[in-house]
């Protein structure tokens, strides 16, 4: 249950903005084992399997079930949504720097990490000029590849890219209605390129943490702290009112201890 738990707050991160579901899955300290699992799916137990099921369970009800409610909440109270969600992945900063923590600090990690913050915040800000969807089903399996790609990489939100894109709304709409037969033929071709992206960049990344841990967790962490800055400007963009500030911040509160108290759960399973 706490798998499923667990996928069901990476999947509501998934739809959210400026959110990336694998900052969500390493606060909730699930991130690296799922990686190694898909990255090596054709030796997995069938505890590894059930660990991957749950998981994925729980991010498609996430997904399926806030889909709508996520649209309203952006659209009514988009300055609280927000705020929480970077209370939640501020939580997990905590757990990440322990690891950073470990890498010596000289001027090529120091260089790493300015790169990554760099680039994790050009890499979302492109995009300015929407692309325009067609009935080209391929742009749908591209799509299903940057998925993929910011599901793989934390501090990525492909939620955010997709809003740059201009498919965001084609995005939400489809998982809010992903029984309905008429979004079939965009499903098929969106799932493949997910797992096309996935599979091909399980690999990479895990062998990235196995042999470069440290290096690594730099990197991401110059993602997320990039994610943040970015989360921040999005909201001033709309109007902000006291009342939603001072809910905003709670939530913001809230959000980070809830992070916090899953990762504490998480490491006396």
């Amino acid at each position: 249950m706490s798998n499923i738990i667990k996928g069901f707050i990476i999947g509501i991160g998934k739809i959210v903005p400026g959110v990336s579901g694998s900052m969500l899955a390493i606060s909730l300290g699930v991130y690296e084992k799922a990686l190694m699992i898909v990255a090596n799916i054709r030796k997995a137990s069938f505890k590894n399997l059930y660990f991957l099921l749950t998981l994925s369970i729980g991010a498609f009800i996430g997904i399926t079930i806030f889909s709508r409610a996520i649209k309203y909440l952006l659209d009514i109270y988009y300055l609280p949504t927000m705020l929480l969600f970077i209370g939640l992945i501020i939580g997990g900063i905590t757990e990440l720097v322990k690891e950073v923590k470990k890498e010596k600090l000289n001027s090529l990690n120091g260089l790493i990490f300015i790169l990554s913050l760099t680039f994790s915040y050009t890499l979302t800000l492109l995009g300015h000029n929407q692309l325009m969807i067609s009935e080209n089903f391929f742009i749908y399996f591209i799509i299903g590849l940057i998925e993929a790609f910011s599901s793989i990489v934390p501090g990525i939100s492909g939620t955010a890219i997709f809003m740059s894109l201009g498919v965001y709304d084609l995005l939400l709409t489809f998982f809010s209605n992903i029984f309905n037969s008429a979004y079939f033929i965009f499903g098929i071709f969106f799932l493949l390129g997910v797992l096309t992206g996935i599979f091909l960049l399980a690999k990479l990344i895990t062998y990235l943490l196995k042999n470069y841990k440290g290096k690594t967790y730099i990197v991401i962490l110059g993602f997320m702290l990039s994610s943040i800055v970015l989360m921040f400007q999005k909201i001033w963009h709309y109007d902000v009112t006291v009342l939603n500030l001072i809910i905003g911040l709670v939530l913001l509160v809230i959000g980070y201890k809830i992070t916090i108290k899953i990762s504490k759960l998480m490491t006396t399973d």
